[in-house]
């Protein structure tokens, strides 16, 4: 009786399809991927810019309506109802609003440049800072030409006294 020596494995054909399969697969979720990517780095930037407006705004209540210096290092630390850090002016009540200043993931700073524009304009646009910040009106925007038209948020209305509704019924 002869023994056959077969040794199990694929064919080159086989392994050429499983190959093109791959490829395809790889070739249609990547980009997918990518624009994930964008639409996060889109989304933080969207956030920051909303959690550092929410927190200017707060020192403006704060503070009988100024704001914040051309560096928004006032939200960094305490201060008085003059804004300052001087005891002598009274004492340091209010803040620190944030414990450091959000970075903008589109520039990858956090650092402040100040414009003097409502809205910025491109211009206004740097390379290096985080923050396009106007200390006239205390109007921040996220430093990139793609976002210079956002328009700021209302300020949130506080919440009043509660009235009691008539019951019905």
């Amino acid at each position: 009786m002869a023994k056959h020596n077969h040794t199990a494995g694929f064919t080159l054909i086989e392994v050429l399809i499983v190959a093109i399969i791959i490829v395809v697969l790889t070739a249609t979720v990547l980009p997918h991927f990518a624009e994930t990517q964008g639409q996060s780095i889109e989304s933080r930037a969207q956030f920051n810019l909303y959690c550092l407006r929410s927190q200017i705004d707060l020192y403006q209540q704060e503070h009988n309506g100024a704001v914040p210096g051309d560096d928004l290092a006032e939200l960094l630390t305490k201060t008085n109802a003059a804004g300052t850090t001087n005891r002598a002016d009274g004492p340091l009540e209010f803040g620190p609003y944030v414990g450091s200043l959000p970075i903008n993931p589109l520039t990858g700073s956090n650092t402040v440049a100040e414009i003097t524009n409502n809205p910025p304009l491109a211009d206004d646009v740097t390379e290096s800072d985080g923050w396009l910040y106007n200390k006239v009106d205390g109007q921040v925007w996220i430093n990139h030409v793609d976002h210079l038209t956002e328009t700021p948020f209302p300020a949130p209305k506080l919440p009043g006294p509660t009235a009691r509704l008539p019951r019905s019924g």
